[in-house]
C-alpha cells in the first residue's frame, strides 16, 4: 500500500510533485495521522471542511470541494474517496463475498440466520448491523445499523487479514441516501419488504421505497438481487432492473415456498423437494429462511444439508424471541412498524389458546404518522393493550401515547413507566395467555431526553420474576 501522494492524486486528475508516502486515507478527521490523505465530505450533521485546520495540524493532506489554502480541490469528493480507497487498499470488496440485506423488517434476522448457516458450513463470517459488528466471536457496538464508510473499511480489512471471506450487512435507507456505502459492492442483495417507516426522514413512502431500490447500484458486475415475490411493493424493482433477479415466495418463484405449517412451537415448509422444519415462529420467519435458502442456492449449495442446518437455526435475541416461564409465555420482538406489529399479532391470535396482552410504545422524534396506526392495531388485535415509553427522546411520552390512542377500543391501559407496564402485563396474565413485548427487541437502553438509560426488556422480566427460562 506504499504509494506517493502524486501517484494517488494523478488518479483523480490532479498533477503535483508531492512525493510523500501516504500512510492512510480517510474522511474521518479523528483518524488522521501524519501523512494521511483526508477527503472532506459534507455530512448530515458535520461538514468536513470544519476540520481542515485540525487535519493540517496533524500532518494530514486535504482534498476538498471548496477553495482552501494548501488543499487540493475536486468537484466530487465522494467519488474521489471511492477511487482512492479502492486503489490504495486494493479494492477490498473484491476480496470478499458481501451480502447486503435491506428492507423495513427482517434485516437483523436474515443476517443472523445467514451467519449461523455459513458457520454450520464451516465458513467464518462477519455480521454488520443493528446488533453491532460481530467478528470472530467478538461484538463491537456501532451507532448506526449501517456504519459509516470508514468503519466498514476497517472491518473489511480486518476480515481479509484474518482470512474471513464472507460479510453480511444490514443496509439502511439512511446509509443509502447519505452515500455511506461508498466503495462497498455487493455479491448478493436481499430485499425482504418495504413498509411504512422513517417518514420523519424520507417524508414520503415513495422516496423511502426508491431510496431502498438505489442499493441495486452497489452490486458487483455479476451480483444478484433476491426479492420476496409476495411483496407487491418490491415488484417495481423489475421495472428498474431486468436481469440478475432471483425471486422467492408462495407465488410462482425461482425458489417457491409450499406446504407451510405454522405452529406455536415452530414452523415447517417445503422448497422444491426439500422439507424444512424449524423452531422459528411465524410466516415472517418462513420468508426470512426462504431468502437465506435462495441465497445459498444462488451460491451453488443445493444439498439436503440445508434442511439439517435450517433445523438448528435460532432466533436472534429480541426477534420473535420466546421466553417461557413457569406461569407466563412472553414474546419479545422488535416490531416497531404497523406492518410488523400487525403480522406479529395476527400470528399470535392464530396460535394462542388464551388471550393476547400487548405492551408497546412508539419512538420519539420519529415518524409520527404510524403512531395512531400501531395503537389501533394493538388495540384491535389484543385482549389488552398497554401503551408505554419507548425511546421518547426529546418528546413528552404522554403526548406520544395520546397520538397512539386515537380510535382505540376501551381495552387500552396507559403506564408510561415501561417497567410498570410490563409488570402490569404479567400481573393480569394467565398461563394460557401470550404476553407480547413489542418495539425494543434486544436494545440495551431507553433514550429519554438526552439520557441513554441502561435497560433491557428480557433482563428486566427475569429480574422481576426471579425465574430462569424453561
Amino acid at each position: 500500500m506504499a504509494k506517493e501522494c502524486r501517484q494517488l492524486l494523478a488518479l483523480i486528475g490532479i498533477s503535483c510533485d508531492d512525493s510523500t508516502i501516504i500512510q492512510g486515507i480517510t474522511c474521518d478527521s479523528r483518524e488522521v495521522k501524519q501523512d494521511w490523505l483526508f477527503v472532506s465530505l459534507q455530512g448530515m450533521s458535520h461538514n468536513g471542511d470544519d476540520f481542515i485546520d485540525e487535519v493540517r495540524a496533524k500532518g494530514g493532506i486535504v482534498i476538498t470541494s471548496h477553495p482552501h489554502p494548501d488543499c487540493y480541490e475536486v468537484s466530487d469528493p465522494q467519488a474521489v474517496l471511492v477511487t482512492l480507497i479502492n486503489d490504495y487498499y486494493d479494492s477490498p470488496s473484491d476480496k470478499l463475498t458481501i451480502i447486503g440485506v435491506t428492507g423495513t423488517n427482517g434485516k437483523t434476522s436474515v443476517c443472523s440466520f445467514l451467519s449461523q448457516m455459513f458457520t454450520e458450513f464451516g465458513q467464518r463470517n462477519v455480521v454488520i448491523g443493528t446488533n453491532g459488528i460481530q467478528l470472530d466471536g467478538y461484538c463491537y457496538a456501532t451507532q448506526n445499523t449501517t456504519p459509516g464508510m470508514m468503519v466498514c473499511l476497517r472491518v473489511f480489512l480486518e476480515a481479509i487479514r484474518r482470512g474471513i471471506h464472507t460479510v453480511m450487512m444490514e443496509v439502511s435507507s439512511h446509509a443509502i441516501d447519505e452515500g455511506r456505502l461508498g466503495f462497498i459492492r455487493f455479491d448478493r442483495l436481499i430485499y425482504t419488504n418495504i413498509t411504512q417507516d422513517h417518514l420523519d426522514y424520507h417524508l414520503t413512502f415513495t422516496h423511502y421505497q426508491y431510496t431502498k431500490f438505489k442499493a441495486r447500484l452497489y452490486l458487483k458486475e455479476n451480483g444478484r438481487i433476491l426479492l420476496n415475490q409476495d411483496r407487491d411493493e418490491l415488484m417495481e424493482m423489475l421495472h428498474l432492473r431486468t436481469k440478475g433477479i432471483i425471486t422467492y415466495g408462495l407465488k410462482p418463484s425461482h425458489v417457491q415456498i409450499s406446504n407451510v405449517e405454522l405452529r406455536g412451537s415452530g414452523s415447517s415448509f417445503d422448497i422444491g423437494q426439500l422439507h424444512f422444519e424449524t423452531c422459528l415462529l411465524s410466516m415472517n420467519n418462513v420468508y426470512n429462511l426462504a431468502a437465506c435458502i435462495a441465497l445459498f442456492k444462488s451460491l451453488g449449495i443445493h444439498s439436503h444439508e440445508l434442511c439439517e442446518v435450517v433445523s438448528r437455526i435460532e432466533a436472534p435475541a429480541g426477534r420473535m424471541e420466546v421466553l417461557k416461564l413457569k406461569n407466563h409465555t412472553i414474546w419479545i420482538d422488535y416490531a416497531h412498524t404497523p406492518d410488523a406489529l400487525r403480522r406479529l399479532l395476527e400470528f399470535a391470535n392464530q396460535v394462542c389458546i388464551g388471550r393476547i396482552i400487548t405492551v408497546l410504545g412508539c419512538g420519539g422524534e420519529r415518524d409520527q404518522d404510524k403512531r395512531h396506526q400501531m395503537g389501533t392495531i394493538a388495540s384491535t388485535l389484543s385482549y389488552r393493550a398497554i401503551f408505554t415509553e419507548d425511546n421518547s427522546r426529546g418528546e413528552d411520552p404522554a403526548e406520544i401515547i395520546k397520538q397512539m390512542s386515537v380510535n382505540v377500543l376501551d381495552n387500552v391501559s396507559i403506564l408510561i413507566d415501561r417497567q410498570k407496564a410490563i409488570a402490569f402485563a404479567l400481573s393480569i396474565s394467565m398461563k394460557s395467555d401470550i404476553i407480547i413485548i413489542a418495539g425494543k427487541g434486544n436494545e440495551q437502553f431507553l433514550i429519554v431526553k438526552e439520557d441513554k438509560i441502561p435497560y433491557n426488556d428480557k433482563a428486566f422480566i427475569l429480574k422481576l420474576t426471579e425465574e430462569e427460562p424453561l
